[in-house]
């Protein structure tokens, strides 16, 4: 009776000296309940509402974050966001630059392995995506049109782009120097990531080319670049898995270059 009293007693605090030790999960045992049907008509209704992303804690360790990134995407992601959490999951249609490169930094610092389930395009791709200890492609799309640094690149420097501005949106000097500050700004952070992660800026400058640099004689627009895990590893992108879903990238509108 004693002996079994002690096991009892042993195991009740093996349970809670390790709480987590049935649900850790890694990112490859990740299921998606979601079929393809599923994730477009989500992705769908994600564009016409152009929704700022919401995160939704799925449990201990998983955390996944849906929609449009804004610019108070980072706080709101420092509000969910602790030490249990291990995964993160996106379906993500990018969005504000200095809210994203904020994540992503937080996110590499903490090894979060990044799930796709839907879409990693744009800032969710070069940041979110990029910044995953693993980064796992599961049911969805990651798509690359070049960064901060790249556009600012291809428009010829602020002052080129301060006259673009002015005649396209009529904006106003003041409004433009704060736009140049945040975007200075966030340049800098970008650096800071690249650097971290070892990716080269090269890579962004070919995806922010017209045509993601096919033939203009073609005559099509294309929005984003879809790179395997060979190409990316081309490019030190490590610890890619999955494969890129092309067929949802079409059922959802989006016009896509695979390499």
């Amino acid at each position: 009776m004693i002996k079994t009293s002690k096991i009892s007693v042993f195991l009740i605090l093996v349970l809670f000296a390790f709480p987590s030790f049935a649900e850790t999960l890694s990112g490859a045992e990740y299921k998606s309940n979601l079929t393809q049907e599923d994730l477009t008509l989500k992705i769908m209704k994600l564009k016409k509402e152009k929704a700022p992303g919401q995160f939704t804690r799925i449990n201990k360790n998983i955390l996944k974050f849906e929609g449009y990134i804004v610019r108070d995407s980072y706080s709101e992601y420092l509000k969910n966001i602790d030490n249990d959490v291990k995964m993160l999951v996106i379906n993500c249609l990018g969005g504000d630059t200095y809210s994203g490169v904020k994540m992503g930094l937080d996110i590499q610092k903490r090894k979060l392995d990044v799930i796709v389930e839907g879409l990693a395009v744009s800032s969710a791709a070069n940041y979110l995506f990029l910044a995953g200890e693993e980064k796992i492609i599961k049911n969805g799309v990651v798509g690359f049109h070049g960064n901060a640094q790249a556009l600012l690149k291809q428009v010829g420097g602020f002052e080129k782009l301060k006259k673009e501005m002015k005649e396209k949106y009529k904006m106003s000097d003041e409004y433009f120097n704060t736009f140049k500050k945040e975007q200075q700004e966030t340049i800098k952070l970008e650096k800071e990531f690249y650097k971290k992660l070892d990716i080269p800026q090269q890579f962004f400058n070919i995806t922010q080319t017209k045509n993601i640099g096919l033939a203009p004689e073609l005559k099509e627009d294309f929005d984003f670049l879809l790179p395997s895990a060979v190409t990316m590893k081309k490019f030190n992108i490590k610890n890619v898995s999955g494969m890129q879903n092309i067929p949802l990238a079409e059922a959802v509108g989006i016009k896509v270059i695979y390499w």
